[in-house]
């Protein structure tokens, strides 16, 4: 097995173990007071849109490319923004947020096919997850 094989096996691994704090924080909804875990599974999305975001940052890095630079940080601005909000209203805006930023890496990796459609996966997994959640709230 070549070593570009077992990195993207790697990475998807990782990628599809990260959803975990989101299911394990919605099957504790029955067990928790309901806001609390929301604001648990809202601070995580956060968490995640700052981490989509600093690929970019690193990009930018190896790029030279201060666009990438800028947009690197925009994620982390509305993550952190999306805190601010009581989880009605924080947890939509993560939800558009990573939707907008999956739009804008789609268009990024056209030779990494295979992470276009990780990061596919992921995010429509993860907006629903946080659109449930959203829903529950």
């Amino acid at each position: 097995m070549s070593d570009s094989i077992k990195f993207q096996r790697h990475a998807t691994w990782l990628g599809y173990l990260g959803i975990i704090p989101f299911m394990a924080a919605g099957l504790l909804l029955t067990d928790l007071p309901a806001e609390e875990i929301l604001l648990a599974i809202q601070a995580y999305g956060a968490i995640i849109l700052t981490f989509i975001g600093a690929i970019h940052w690193g990009r930018a890095f190896n790029s030279n490319n201060s666009y990438l630079l800028l947009i690197s940080v925009i994620p982390s601005l509305f993550a952190w923004a999306s805190l601010l909000l009581p989880p009605a209203y924080g947890l939509p805006l993560l939800v558009i947020c990573l939707l907008a930023v999956a739009t804008f890496d789609a268009k990024q990796y056209h030779q990494l096919a295979w992470f276009r459609l990780l990061r596919i996966k992921l995010t429509f997994i993860v907006c629903s997850l946080l659109t449930i959640s959203w829903l529950l709230s």
